[in-house]
C-alpha cells in the first residue's frame, strides 16, 4: 500500500472503532480518554526529535495509527505472515498485568481493558482478515520518514 493507501486505511478502521461505540460509558468516553492519552503520549515523544526534524505524520494521524493498533493487537488473534523482507513472523496479542505497569504505555492497558469490555462490538466492527492484514502491513517507522 501507499502512504496515502495506508493513512486511509488507519483512519477507515478508527471511524469503526469510534463508530461502533467502543467505551462509550458516560459523557466522557473511554475511548476519547484513550485517544487523549495516546495524544498526549506522542506530543510528548516529538519533544525529544531534533530541531529541524520533521514528522512524515501529522500527531492526528499518529492518534488514529496507535488507536486502531494497540486495538486490533487483540482482534487479529494468534496468526503468521510474511513481512516485506519475506520474514515469517509469528504474532499474538500479549496481554498485560499489573507487574508491567512502568514499563508499558498507559495506553497499551487502556486498549487491552477497552478490547475486553467491547469485544463484541469490535469484531461487529473490524473483520479478523482486516485486523490481520493492519498488523501484516502497517508499519509506523516507514510512515513517519
Amino acid at each position: 500500500m501507499s502512504k496515502k493507501e495506508t493513512l486511509a486505511f488507519i483512519h477507515t478502521l478508527y471511524r469503526a472503532l469510534r463508530n461502533a461505540g467502543v467505551g462509550n460509558r458516560g459523557l466522557f468516553t473511554d475511548w476519547q480518554r484513550y485517544c487523549r492519552q495516546i495524544e498526549e503520549s506522542e506530543k510528548e515523544h516529538r519533544k525529544f526529535a531534533p530541531a529541524g526534524n520533521r514528522f512524515g505524520i501529522s500527531v492526528s494521524d499518529t492518534v488514529a495509527l496507535f488507536a486502531v493498533q494497540y486495538i486490533l493487537e487483540f482482534r487479529a488473534g494468534k496468526f503468521t505472515y510474511t513481512d516485506r523482507k519475506g520474514r515469517e513472523i509469528e504474532h499474538k496479542p500479549r496481554t498485560r498485568d499489573v507487574s508491567d505497569i512502568f514499563s508499558i504505555r498507559l495506553e497499551c492497558f487502556q486498549a487491552q481493558a477497552l478490547w475486553e469490555q467491547n469485544k463484541v462490538a469490535i469484531r461487529k466492527a473490524i473483520s479478523q482478515s482486516d485486523a490481520r492484514k493492519f498488523i501484516a502491513e502497517v508499519d509506523y517507522r516507514e510512515l513517519i520518514w
